[in-house]
């Protein structure tokens, strides 16, 4: 709307500057004052509120561009940008016993301590993947917003690469999950992935073990919980929506 009123304002006043010029000309040519004076006046006045409308626009084009420029800026260090957009440096320093900062530090035993840093938790990924801590040293990456992600092993991010090496993708489809100290319980879509099972269309729910990275495959909810009670799972069982998860990081 305001472009419309700037470029009406702007064929007025350059209108009314041409008929400014033509008063000036004829009263010059006919000698009278009076047509030449208002023509003077009439050409100094659209002059001015052409100027005026002109650069009015052009700093409103100027703006836009510049935000548009800045919103579309990806510089090549894309982690980066990544992680100054995410932000999650405020996490670190948050007393919320709710926070799931608070929850996994909960989980660190003496030996991962020390190779533990804050970095684990305000890494957002990049511009392949979004990420999100989960028990150290494990993350979920989801590379879409469909609410599907990936499980991947990083202790090579933060102990002797030369020792140990990093997993990704330990499992894929994930679609509902929930863990405690020991165990990952989550629902599976076996269709979005290569997942080793015996039979990938029965199987559905899955406990994980972060420790011997085996894993227990049910074909119901109800049976995982019977197992994950038998093996001393102390999380909730209430399995919730990976989106779910990651909003806690927002």
């Amino acid at each position: 709307m305001i472009v419309i009123l700037l470029l009406i304002l702007a064929f007025v006043s350059l209108a009314g500057v041409i008929t400014g010029l033509i008063l000036i000309v004829v009263g010059l040519a006919s000698e009278k004052n009076k047509i030449r004076n208002a023509g003077f006046i009439v050409l100094t006045i659209c002059l001015i509120v052409l100027v005026a409308t002109l650069a009015f626009g052009t700093r409103g084009a100027i703006r836009k561009f510049q935000h548009w420029s800045e919103s579309n800026y990806i510089p090549e260090n894309t982690q980066d940008y990544y992680v100054d957009e995410c932000n999650r440096e405020y996490l670190i320093d948050s007393l919320n016993i709710n926070s799931p900062v608070v929850r996994i530090k909960s989980y660190l035993n003496d030996s991962n301590k020390i190779a533990f840093n804050d970095l684990f938790f305000t890494d957002c990924g990049n511009v392949e993947f979004k990420r999100y801590p989960i028990r150290y040293p494990y993350a979920v990456h989801i590379l879409n917003e469909g609410g599907i992600c990936s499980l991947s092993d990083e202790r090579s991010l933060y102990e002797n690469a030369d020792v140990v090496e990093s997993k990704d993708n330990l499992i894929i489809g994930i679609t509902d999950l929930n863990y405690d100290r020991n165990y990952l319980l989550y629902r599976v879509d076996r269709s979005l992935g290569n997942n080793d099972s015996t039979d990938t269309s029965k199987v559905n729910f899955c406990i994980f073990s972060f420790e011997t990275l085996q894993s227990y495959e049910f074909k119901t909810e109800r049976e995982m919980n019977t197992k994950a009670a038998h093996i001393n799972y102390q999380g909730e069982y209430g399995l919730m929506k990976v989106y779910d998860y990651t909003v806690q990081f927002n």
